[in-house]
């Protein structure tokens, strides 16, 4: 089930920091409004939140994201995060592509 819109292809790398500054590091696989799948190397699991920066972390404040899926690779994770919104509409990853037009026929 698609939750966040078209999704668009990503290379940047990605930085998680969990709790007790738990750390990971991967890559953007792609990308939606409303969440991003990434590969990781090390075991993450689901329902765990993690501060998540793409690339070096110096454009963008880190947006909190929650594990909802995974499936485990030869070479790593595939894992689906979905983005934490501080509210309805609430602001979005600057590097995210912007919503659509609503008043787009």
């Amino acid at each position: 089930m698609r939750r966040g819109g078209p999704r668009r292809e990503a290379a940047d790398r990605v930085h998680l920091v969990g709790a007790n500054f738990k750390t990971r590091e991967g890559w953007a696989l792609n990308i939606s409004r409303g969440g991003i799948r990434v590969i990781v190397e090390e075991r993450v699991e689901l329902g765990e939140e993690y501060a998540l920066t793409l690339g070096d972390g110096t454009e963008a404040s880190p947006r909190t994201a929650r594990v909802v899926w995974l499936q485990e690779e030869p070479d790593g994770l595939i894992v689906g995060l979905e983005f934490a919104f501080e509210a309805a509409g609430g602001a979005l990853p600057s590097s995210l592509p912007p919503p659509p037009d609503s008043s787009a026929p």
